[in-house]
């Protein structure tokens, strides 16, 4: 099914824009990393740079994947599927549906994170210091990000997925201005903020939440 959907959902020129967002991930991140006249500097003031580096790589890149998510999932809700639908049945291709969006956001987070890896260690002598749980709420964010989606857009209306995009950005420019309860509803990473592992688990199950409204929604849509 997986690769079924695959086939379906991929075409050249989905390729080409992936592959050029791909190159665009690389370029941003080395011009965040890359600083011409600053190598000895950094070997001589390491943590300041690694902070630096690492606050302008969460701030940019939780717009770039955000950006990611709405070009991968904007089409989800495409004619192709009914006749899948009706031979699979909703509920098995809605889940396989969410499982291969799923897993190219893994296969993209990982990209992401070996070519941050890569291109620090090449432009820079420092040390390479990865925050795995920030990189989890950033990936964390996204699935909320692709939930909304596919919750609240289909096909004739997906231009309206970038206000959802908007929403996001927005949050993530000014959170530090909006009260706090405001995480409550929509549990977003805030870059200033230290996280709990109950906040964790809330989010978790904020994700978990969103899935099962999403196959609700799939099991009594009608076209």
């Amino acid at each position: 099914m997986i690769k079924l959907l695959y086939l379906s959902y991929v075409d050249r020129k989905k390729l080409m824009v992936l592959s050029i967002f791909e190159l665009l991930v690389i370029g941003f991140l080395v011009l965040i990393i890359y600083e011409k006249d600053a190598y000895y500097d950094m070997m001589l003031e390491e943590l300041y740079y690694l902070t630096y580096i690492h606050d302008v790589f969460t701030q940019v890149f939780l717009i770039v994947n955000a950006m990611f998510v709405l070009f991968l999932v904007m089409d989800h809700d495409q004619a192709f599927l009914k006749p899948l639908m009706s031979y699979f049945g909703r509920l098995k291709v809605s889940f396989y549906k969410y499982i291969y969006l799923l897993l190219i956001m893994i296969f993209y987070s990982g990209f992401v994170m070996m070519s941050y890896v890569v291109i620090l260690d090449i432009l820079t002598p420092l040390e390479i210091n990865i925050n795995i749980n920030q990189m989890l709420y950033m990936f964390l964010d996204m699935m909320i990000l692709m939930n909304f989606i596919l919750i609240l857009i289909r096909h004739k209306y997906k231009s309206l997925s970038i206000i959802i995009l908007m929403i996001y950005i927005f949050q993530t420019l000014f959170n530090d201005a909006l009260p706090y309860s405001y995480q409550y509803v929509i549990p977003f990473f805030n870059i200033h903020k230290n996280y709990q592992i109950l906040e964790l688990y809330y989010k978790i199950c904020y994700i978990c939440l969103g899935f099962m409204i999403y196959i609700r929604k799939c099991m009594s849509y009608e076209p």
